[in-house]
């Protein structure tokens, strides 16, 4: 089976609907739960689009967890956060240097123009 890779970076209507998807699948005590860690489902979906391409550009690329964290002197845990969507502990400079190191630092500015929110979120978590 042939995956097809999240390139397009979803518009804010996109993202609503994701959003409410998220609310009716998981429902609404799950999402108050993250919602009080100050986690949106909101920003899920924005940053599902990264961690998703993260981990597809890496298997295509056939390097493992290790391979890069000693490449670019990254502990493991923190590029794992980065593909399992745990933005709340990613910090922007080492999410800018995997990036780039996969190769989609263009993509990934275009997704930084539109979602300045959540990357000022993550900014302000990396401090």
């Amino acid at each position: 089976m042939t995956t097809k890779r999240l390139t397009k970076i979803l518009t804010h209507a996109e993202i609503s609907v994701v959003s409410t998807l998220l609310n009716e699948i998981l429902g609404k005590q799950v999402i108050n739960f993250a919602e009080s860690y100050g986690i949106k489902a909101e920003d899920m979906a924005r940053f599902f689009q990264v961690a998703s391409l993260c981990r597809e550009k890496r298997e295509e690329m056939g390097l493992s967890f290790k391979d890069l964290s000693s490449k670019l002197k990254i502990p493991q845990y923190r590029l794992k956060a980065i593909e399992h969507g745990r933005f709340s502990v990613v910090q922007l400079d080492v999410l800018e240097e995997y990036v780039a190191a996969l190769g989609i630092a263009k993509w990934f500015n275009k997704w930084k123009t539109q979602n300045k929110e959540l990357v000022e979120t993550i900014k302000a978590k990396s401090r």
